[in-house]
C-alpha cells in the first residue's frame, strides 16, 4: 500500500475500504504490509458470495485475513453452512460480504432468524434496495433479538482490482459472453438497459473508491455513450445534496480519509474515457508476445492465478497453480510486461545468482567443518558472523528459489505452446499486418497443416481481413475456407468459421464511420534488438531450450484505443463525435469547453471486454509521458511525484467490463456471425 508522500493506487484504496469492513467498519491506520491490524484483534467469521470472493482474492492472502481477525471464511451458500442450532457460533461477530440479490438476502435472513452468529455486520457490494432492507428488518424481529444485526453497510466496491491500476467489473451473474450479449441482433431494449445499468453501477463504485468526480468523454452512437449519459446523471444526482454525497467538496471520497495516503492530484480532476470494443476488433484477436499476456492467452490466468498442466518425462501430467501478484512477486512485477525471450534470459540470470548464493553457503559449511571436521578453520568469530548472516538470509533465499521454480514452470509451459503452435511466426506476421510496415503473405502459414491450431489460423486471417478493410478477393477467401474445410474439424472448430461472417458485416457497417475512427494499428516490431544468444540458453532445472524460437523484440507503439486516450488527455482535437460530460456542472451539457483541457489522470474503460495486450500498451505509453508546463515529456514514476521535467506524471488506470483472450473473443465473433446468417 501507499506510504506517506505517495499517491494511493486504485487497489490501495479498495484494500482500505475492505480492511475497514474486516475490522467491523472502524477506521484503520495505514499499513505498508497491506494488512492493518488492530492492537487487540476481534476474532470474526467472514461469509461471502461468489462476487465477494472474486473481489477479495486478488487483495488478500489467507494469512492477511487472519492478521485481521478472520478465523473462518466460508461461502454464503456452502453446504457446510446449515441453519441449525448445532452449527451456530454464538458470541462471534459475522461479517457478510455479498450482493443484495434475492438469493443472498434470503439466505442472510434465514441466518439472522436462526441466530446463527452472535452479531451480524451486513456489508453489501452494491447499495441494498429499500425492499431488501425491510426483509432484513423482518428477519431481525423474527429472531427475537433486535440487536443481532449491528449495522448494514453499502460498500461501493463492485469491481475486481487485479493490479494497482487495472480493474474489471464483476456484476454477479454477468456472463463471460458480454461482447456477444451487447451486439447480438435479437437483444431487447430492456436487456440492453439492464446490462448498461449494471456497468454504470460498477463504474460508480470505482469512482467512489477512487475518490474523484471525473470529466467523462465517450464516442457517440454506441453503448459507451449510453453508459456515459447514465453515469453522468448518477454522479450528478449524488452531488445534489452535499450532506448525503459520497464525494466531499474537494472531490474526495467522504469515508476514505486522507490519512491513508496523500492525494497528489487532489486539486485536479481525472478524465474518464469510456470506449467501445467495436472500435478495435483486431487487438483482442492478436497473438501476444509479452509474459503476462501469454499466461492469459496460452495458459489460464484468472484472478492472478496461473493454471496449466505440467508434463515431465517419466511422470504423469499434473495440474499446477501459481499465484502471481505484483505486490508479492518482484520477478512478476518487473518482467510481466517484457517480451518472452527477455523473461527467459531474466530467469537464467536469477537462477545463476541463486546458485552463487547457494555455493557461498556450501563454502561456509566447508570452512566451518560442518561437512568435514578435519578442514575446520580456527577463525571462529568471523565464521560465526558469516553463519549468522547466512541464517538471516536463508528465508529470503528459499523464497527466491520458490518464486523462480514457479516462473520456470510457467515459462516452460508457455514455451511448449510457442514451439508446438509456431506462435513466434504468428506474432511476427500479425505485427507486420498491424503496423502495415511491409506487405505480408499469410497463405503459407494458413495452408501449412501443422503450423498452429485451427484457432490460430482463424485469428490471423481475421486480422488480415480487418487490416485490409474487407477488400480481400472472393477467390482468396474461398481458398482459405476450402483449405480449412479440407482438414478434419471438430464441431466447435467448424462453428468458428462463422466469425468471418460477423467481421464482413461489421466492416460494411463501419465503413461509413471509417473516417471518424480510422484506427492506425501499431504493435511495432524490431527484429534482433537483443543478443540472440539468449535464445540458445538452457535454463537449468527446467526442460525448456529457447533454440528454434526467434528473438522478436518489438518496438512498442500505440494501439488505437491508446492513441485516442492520449489525444483526449493532452487536449488535442479529436473527432467531434466524442461527447463531453461534466457532472459538476449545474446544467447537463455535452458541449466541451472552448479551451482545450489537458489531464494528468485518466481512467480508461472498455465496454465489451478488454485484454492484457491493450492494458500493457497503455501502461508502456504513459510510463514514458509526463507533463511539464503543458507539454509532454518522458517517464512516469510509481510514486507519482513527478517526471524528469519536474511536472506531475501522467497516471493511467485501465478497466474493462471483462477480460478476453484471443480464443474467447473469436468465439464471441463466431456466435454473432452465426446469428447474422
Amino acid at each position: 500500500m501507499a506510504v506517506s508522500g505517495q499517491i494511493m493506487s486504485l487497489r490501495d484504496r479498495q484494500i482500505v475500504s475492505v480492511l475497514q469492513m474486516l475490522n467491523l467498519n472502524e477506521t484503520q491506520a495505514n499499513s505498508s504490509s497491506g494488512g492493518s491490524v488492530p492492537k487487540e484483534p476481534i476474532w470474526k467469521v467472514l461469509i461471502y458470495d461468489r462476487v465477494g470472493m472474486d473481489i477479495l482474492t486478488p487483495l488478500f492472502t489467507v494469512q492477511e485475513l487472519r492478521q485481521n481477525g478472520i478465523t473462518l471464511h466460508i461461502p454464503l451458500h456452502s453446504p457446510e453452512r446449515t441453519v441449525s442450532s448445532s452449527s451456530s457460533i454464538p458470541d462471534v461477530p459475522a461479517i457478510y460480504f455479498a450482493l443484495p440479490n434475492d438469493e443472498n438476502v434470503d439466505r442472510i435472513c434465514r441466518d439472522v432468524q436462526s441466530n446463527l452468529y452472535g452479531t451480524f455486520f451486513l456489508n453489501f457490494i452494491r447499495p441494498i434496495p429499500r425492499s431488501k432492507i425491510e426483509e432484513v428488518a423482518s428477519a431481525v424481529l423474527n429472531s427475537g433479538d433486535t440487536k443481532c444485526v449491528n449495522k448494514v453497510y453499502d460498500q461501493y466496491v463492485d469491481f475486481v482490482c487485479l493490479e494497482d491500476e487495472f480493474f474489471v467489473l464483476n456484476s454477479g451473474n454477468k456472463s463471460s459472453e458480454e461482447f456477444y450479449a451487447l451486439n447480438r441482433p435479437s437483444i431487447t431494449d430492456s436487456e440492453m438497459n439492464a446490462m448498461i445499468s449494471g456497468v454504470v453501477d460498477s463504474l460508480f463504485s470505482v469512482l467512489v473508491t477512487y475518490g474523484q468526480v471525473p470529466i467523462i468523454r465517450t464516442p457517440k452512437g454506441n453503448a459507451a455513450e449510453q453508459i456515459g449519459e447514465k453515469l453522468d446523471k448518477k454522479i450528478r444526482d449524488n452531488l445534489q445534496d452535499p450532506r448525503a454525497s459520497l464525494f466531499n467538496q474537494s472531490g474526495s471520497m467522504v469515508n476514505s480519509g486522507d490519512s491513508f495516503g496523500s492525494n497528489y492530484y487532489a486539486n485536479s480532476r481525472p478524465l474518464l474515457v469510456i470506449l467501445d470494443r467495436n472500435m478495435d476488433l483486431a487487438t483482442p484477436l492478436a497473438h501476444p508476445w509479452t509474459y503476462q499476456s501469454l499466461t492469459h492467452d496460452v495458459l489460464e490466468n484468472t484472478q492472478n492465478q496461473v493454471k496449466f498442466v505440467e508434463e515431465q518425462t517419466g511422470k504423469p501430467p499434473s495440474q499446477k497453480t501459481y499465484s502471481v501478484d505484483t505486490r508479492r512477486d518482484p520477478f512478476w512485477s518487473t518482467h510481466r510486461g517484457s517480451p518472452f525471450p527477455t523473461v527467459a534470459e531474466a530467469i537464467q540470470n536469477e537462477l545463476e545468482e541463486y546458485r552463487k548464493s547457494e555455493d557461498d553457503v556450501k563454502k561456509l559449511k566447508q570452512t566451518m567443518g560442518l561437512e568435514n571436521p578435519d578442514l575446520m578453520e580456527f577463525d571462529v568469530s568471523d565464521n560465526t558472523t558469516k553463519l549468522t548472516n547466512a541464517i538471516k538470509d536463508l528465508p529470503q533465499l528459499l523464497e527466491k528459489k520458490r518464486v523462480l521454480d514457479g516462473h520456470t514452470s510457467i515459462a516452460t509451459a508457455i514455451l511448449s505452446q510457442i514451439k508446438s503452435r509456431s506462435l513466434d511466426t504468428y506474432y511476427e506476421m500479425e505485427s507486420k499486418l498491424l503496423t502495415k510496415s511491409e506487405a505480408v503473405q499469410i497463405n503459407n502459414i494458413l495452408l501449412t497443416p501443422n503450423m498452429g491450431t485451427f484457432e490460430d489460423k482463424m485469428r490471423l486471417y481475421l486480422i488480415y481481413y480487418l487490416m485490409n478493410n474487407g477488400s480481400v478477393s472472393h477467390s482468396e477467401l474461398e481458398q482459405f475456407l476450402q483449405s480449412l474445410s479440407s482438414v478434419a474439424m471438430s464441431e466447435r472448430e467448424e462453428a468458428l468459421l462463422d466469425a468471418v461472417e460477423f467481421v464482413k458485416k461489421w466492416i460494411s457497417y463501419s465503413k461509413m464511420a471509417a473516417s471518424v475512427v480510422n484506427p492506425s494499428y501499431n504493435l511495432g516490431l524490431q527484429r534482433g534488438g537483443q543478443s540472440s544468444s539468449m535464445l540458445n540458453k538452457l535454463v537449468s532445472g527446467s526442460s525448456f531450450l529457447m533454440e528454434g524460437v526467434r528473438n522478436l523484440v518489438f518496438k512498442r507503439q500505440n494501439l488505437p484505443l491508446t492513441k485516442i486516450t492520449l489525444d483526449l488527455m493532452e487536449g488535442r482535437e479529436v473527432e467531434d463525435n466524442f461527447r463531453y460530460f461534466d457532472p459538476k456542472q449545474l446544467k447537463q451539457s455535452s458541449t466541451k469547453p472552448t479551451q482545450p483541457l489537458a489531464f494528468n489522470e485518466c481512467i480508461v474503460f472498455v465496454v465489451g471486454g478488454g485484454n492484457y495486450i491493450e492494458y500493457q500498451n497503455m501502461m508502456d505509453c504513459f510510463r514514458k509521458k509526463d507533463v511539464g508546463g503543458g507539454g509532454v515529456g518522458g517517464g512516469i514514476s510509481n510514486s507519482g511525484m513527478g517526471g524528469p521535467s519536474g511536472g506531475p506524471t501522467k497516471r493511467i488506470i485501465y478497466g474493462a467490463s471483462c477480460l478476453y483472450n484471443g480464443s474467447e473473443f473469436l468465439e464471441q465473433l463466431a456466435r454473432l456471425g452465426r446469428e447474422m446468417k
